[in-house]
């Protein structure tokens, strides 16, 4: 930061860095002057517009355009709810194999997808973890019904109550000692919805077309209206796992070693989408149907190419920002 000289309207040409490695030899640079790219930072001129908002995205100047142009598009969270997954305070205890769990006490086990095991587009058949869910339906088990009607599990929780105890909240009072820290999470969504990990290094949302599974800690996302229903996901499913759609992430999300971001909530929310009241009916039945195809055979990976491109034609984007984003080198 310097203090703004209130004799000179011109603003002040900011510096921006963003680095990956060698933090030391970035800065010298940075002191000296040096504007330049490798693969470990890159040194630039930003523009001051980008420092007038509530969040701050830094790009480099050649982006700055294709920035301003995806501004003009909706948001994200005008269609979607992006919601987190479960949180239960000792993984290592609630997430069991399906070999473990008793035969007839499966009524309070959910399947787990691990963000692992997310792939682009579809969600596996059958995955090997289950968490623990004290529900029936939408009410929750008291102490007392637990012990008496799934007495492998009570035993279960038992023998590790000494990890269980010892979690803050249950040392707070609020969370009882065998129950999950945040349960609730689980039952919501038990619904049709898009998944994604919460570290990424391309995008792979799934659709989880029958609201089969569970997910922690990572991001969910349904519709904010029942219009269109599952269309609206086949349609996001598609925008999300785009070029496009992955270097907005990339640009606003946070990074970590090895070029892996992070998804939150908010970097989700703000993501710039078509709307797709916009699209033409007949781009529209095509989009779908390639997405039903994708879904249908993992094995189309050319298909994914043929979204891409319908997709990079929704958002208009011209032979130079196809370049920027990498385009030709995705498909």
């Amino acid at each position: 930061m310097q203090k703004k000289n209130a004799q000179s309207p011109a603003p002040i040409p900011t510096v921006a860095l963003q680095c990956r490695d060698f933090v030391g030899h970035a800065l010298q640079d940075v002191v000296e002057g040096k504007l330049q790219e490798n693969d470990y930072y890159s040194i630039f001129i930003a523009d001051q517009k980008a420092l007038t908002g509530d969040a701050w995205t830094l790009v480099k100047p050649e982006h700055s355009r294709l920035q301003e142009k995806l501004g003009r598009f909706s948001m994200l969270e005008a269609f979607l709810k992006v919601q987190e997954g479960f949180v239960t305070g000792a993984d290592s205890v609630f997430l069991r194999k399906a070999h473990e769990i008793p035969k007839n006490e499966k009524e309070i086990y959910v399947p787990y997808l691990p963000d692992r095991e997310m792939e682009r587009f579809h969600v596996p058949r059958k995955t090997a973890e289950f968490v623990f869910h004290p529900f029936i339906e939408d009410t929750k088990l008291t102490e007392r019904e637990l012990r008496e009607n799934f007495p492998d599990t009570w035993d279960y929780l038992k023998s590790n109550s000494s990890t269980l105890n010892a979690r803050s909240p249950v040392r707070a009072g609020s969370v009882a000692w065998w129950c999950p820290h945040r349960p609730m999470p689980v039952l919501k969504m038990l619904r049709p919805k898009l998944v994604s990990p919460h570290l990424i290094l391309i995008p792979r949302f799934s659709f989880d077309e029958t609201g089969k599974y569970a997910v922690s800690h990572s991001p969910w996302l349904v519709p904010k209206a029942e219009t269109m229903g599952d269309e609206l996901l086949r349609y996001f499913l598609a925008v999300l796992n785009s070029t496009v759609a992955c270097w907005q992430i990339v640009q606003t999300s946070h990074k970590y070693s090895r070029g892996y971001a992070m998804l939150e909530k908010k970097t989700l929310r703000s993501l710039a989408v078509p709307n797709p009241k916009d699209v033409e009916p007949a781009v529209m039945k095509k989009l779908l149907n390639l997405v039903e195809k994708r879904l249908g055979d993992p094995s189309l990976k050319p298909v994914e190419a043929q979204l891409d491109e319908l997709v990079s034609q929704l958002y208009c984007l011209s032979t130079e920002d196809r370049r920027q984003i990498g385009f030709e080198k995705n498909q």
